[in-house]
């Protein structure tokens, strides 16, 4: 299985970051083939999608409901 982690990363200390990269960190120790990407960038993001094609993305971040609320509005109609 792959997974895509959108976090604050590299992470600055404290926080919501911390929370991500050990996140991260523990989906590597279980043998998760895991790749970190900073949850705001979105040209990373998109290059990620195509060259790694995760399985499941997992975002630890700062008001992420509110962007996928807005997102889930503008696809469905």
């Amino acid at each position: 299985m792959k997974v895509l982690v959108l976090y604050d990363y590299p992470p600055p200390p404290g926080g919501l970051a911390t929370q991500g990269d050990l996140l991260y960190r523990g989906l590597l120790d279980a043998g998760v083939e895991a790749m970190p990407v900073h949850f705001e960038s979105a040209q990373e993001k998109e290059w990620y999608y195509r060259w790694f094609q995760p399985d499941v993305v997992v975002g630890v971040g700062y008001g992420a409901i509110r962007r996928i609320s807005s997102c889930i509005r503008r696809n469905t109609g």
